[in-house]
């Protein structure tokens, strides 16, 4: 108070009273941006968690999609290779038969229910 009456023949009283009343604002202005600027980092970093556990949930299901795929390509490989050793036709053909159809359907043909299933709050497990 006494620097404020120091200043007394400077500044008018009203004028001091008027500039530390905004300067009061001002600084309670700040305190609220701070506080509101922490709840968006909180809401960022929570966002960003997030999205980081739907793309590996997602990687993790179509690295198995397409493990299974390579697996039954694989094993009908093995027929193919095991009708061609014993020379039996039928075999090389349900080989055959069985790689075509694996080839031509796409692991994406069913992608709504996966993504359903992706999308829902049910727990998947592998």
């Amino acid at each position: 108070m006494e620097k404020l009456g120091a200043v007394k023949g400077l500044v008018p009283t009203a004028d001091a009273l008027r500039f530390l009343t905004a300067l009061m604002d001002a600084r309670k202005e700040e305190v609220r941006s701070r506080v509101e600027l922490a709840k968006i980092e909180a809401a960022r970093a929570t966002a960003i968690s997030q999205i980081r556990a739907r793309a590996d949930l997602y990687r993790q299901v179509f690295d198995r999609i397409f493990d299974e795929r390579r697996e039954f390509i694989e094993k009908h490989f093995e027929i193919i290779a095991r009708g061609m050793a014993s020379n039996d036709e039928s075999l090389i053909l349900n080989g055959l038969n069985g790689l075509g159809k694996i080839v031509a359907t796409s692991p994406f043909a069913n992608l709504a229910s996966i993504a359903e299933v992706l999308e829902g709050d049910k727990e998947i497990e592998f």
